[in-house]
């Protein structure tokens, strides 16, 4: 039985908040080196957060709940990710396995 995407406020959710933090990583990485521990910690926890998201967000990929607006999304968050792992490496940020990226 072929799975219908579904439109859901989560997905939608989850993809603004990606797309919003990828586009906003560039500039915390610039101030990273004078934030204080505290704000390091906090930003990585919700980094965290953030990429718990995206395995969800492939997960519900996989198995073809995306409408094709969100899966043009989702490919979008993908590629940017991608751009950004130097910035991650960087900031000691986690990111998913290059397999979650394929």
């Amino acid at each position: 039985m072929a799975t219908t995407p579904r439109i859901n406020n989560g997905i939608d959710r989850s993809l603004s908040m990606l797309m919003a933090e990828l586009a906003f990583l560039p500039e915390m990485a610039a101030l990273w080196a004078n934030e204080s521990e505290h704000n390091r910690l906090n930003y990585s926890l919700e980094w965290d957060d953030l990429m718990g998201r995206l395995v969800g967000l492939k997960e519900a990929y996989q198995a073809g709940e995306l409408s094709s607006v969100q899966h043009e999304r989702f490919e979008q968050v993908l590629a940017k990710l991608a751009h950004v792992i130097p910035l991650l490496r960087q900031m000691n940020l986690y990111f998913p396995p290059i397999a979650l990226l394929a």
